[in-house]
This record gives C-alpha cells, structure tokens and sequence, in this order.
C-alpha cells in the first residue's frame, strides 16, 4: 500500500516520466547492429527479434514504411528475420547512420518483393 506521503512523489515521478523535449526517439541502424548482431538467446537479441517481428507486422498488412513494401509470408520466422538483417547490417556499414525502421524495411524489402 502507497504511504500518504509517497503518493506526491510518485505522481510527480510519472508527470516527469510522460514529460518528454519534444524530440523523438529513432532506432538508429548503429544501435540496431549492436542489438542484432549479439550472442544468441540475450537480452540484445530479444530487443532485436521484437523491433523486427513490430516491422514485420506492419508491413504484412500491406502498410509501406516510408518508401519501402514488402510482401512478406505469414509463414517467416523469427530466425529468418534476423538473418536478413544481419546480413543488410554487416554489408552495409556506411548505412549505419539511416534509421532502423528504414534498414529493416529496405530489407524485408529486397528479401520479400512485391510481385
């Protein structure tokens, strides 16, 4: 149970918490590779393979993100997710400074086109 005496300090940690500088958070491909390309089965790995499935379910709906469709299967795996962009990651270092979203999209892209 919440002490009288805490519950200002917990509203006022939550009003802190919803405050943001009005700028967004974007994954970066930088922090997206760190987080990808990982040890098997880490909390890295999680954070990657559900950045992925988030992008992966957009783009099933047939949703473009920015430029990029893809037409990916209902029957795509999370292993095959995360050796597609492991692969787009490790052979384009220079793309690093692109958004996440944009380097997945572009990969699901290349890897499931639409016909």
């Amino acid at each position: 149970m919440i002490k009288k005496f805490d519950l200002p300090i917990l509203i006022a940690g939550i009003f802190c918490l919803t405050a943001t500088s009005g700028h967004a958070v974007f994954e970066l491909g930088k922090s997206l590779k760190f987080k990808c390309m990982g040890e098997l089965n880490s909390n890295e790995e999680a954070q990657c393979l559900g950045y992925l499935s988030g992008i992966a379910d957009v783009m099933m709906e047939g949703n473009k993100i920015n430029k990029f469709k893809a037409c990916i299967p209902e029957t795509v795996n999370d292993t095959e997710i995360l050796t597609i962009i492991r692969k787009v990651l490790k052979d384009n270092p220079s793309n690093l400074h692109y958004t996440g979203s944009d380097l997945v999209a572009y990969a699901f892209q290349e890897a499931y086109p639409c016909d």
